[in-house]
């Protein structure tokens, strides 16, 4: 018989539960009406992502390396409302990707480990939420889910996000390029 590892368990509190690295998802309960958010933290010739999972299971969250599991009541008290679509995927910053790795690296001692990774488990819900309600992550090639209701907004955002990457402002104005 082969035996699967766990990933590790950090119950930040009865609505929120965090789940680290890799490995079988370990059997303890949810919290109620769960949604989830899953974090694949990228490497050479892969983007670091979080998918929002409106109806999370443990077959549709795979093999990302950082899942948090939510009650959606919570994530509706905290931040008014759940991010729009059933499933979404975005390319993550690069502070979202700090603090996730620093979930997923942490090698302090147990006792500090523990309330360090829920710490950081709330700011990474926090500041992702806050990314995605304000439209301020670019969605995964092929996975956007843009509404009639605030597309035009998203796509003006993405058009001066180009503009500005291509070397010119919003008023044709040539400006210096991003580096890389």
């Amino acid at each position: 018989m082969r035996w699967m590892v766990e990933r590790d368990w950090v119950q930040v509190s009865h609505e929120m539960a965090a789940m680290v690295g890799a490995g079988a998802l370990p059997q303890r309960p949810w919290p109620a009406e769960p949604v989830a958010l899953s974090y694949t933290l990228g490497c050479v010739g892969t983007p670091a992502t979080v998918r929002w999972h409106a109806d999370p299971s443990a077959a549709t969250l795979g093999d990302d390396q950082l899942l948090l599991i939510v009650s959606a009541s919570a994530i509706e008290r905290l931040f008014g409302a759940l991010p729009e679509g059933r499933d979404g995927a975005f390319h993550i910053t690069r502070e979202l990707r700090e603090i996730a790795l620093a979930i997923r690296d942490c090698d302090m001692p147990e006792g500090a480990r523990e309330p360090y990774r829920l710490a950081k488990s709330i700011e990474l819900l926090c500041d992702t939420l806050r990314l995605i309600g304000d439209s301020a992550l670019v969605p995964v090639l092929g996975e956007s889910h843009l509404s009639q209701e605030g597309s035009v907004a998203k796509i003006v955002k993405l058009e001066h996000a180009w503009r500005r990457l291509d070397g010119r402002n919003d008023d044709g104005f040539q400006v210096a390029p991003f580096p890389g």
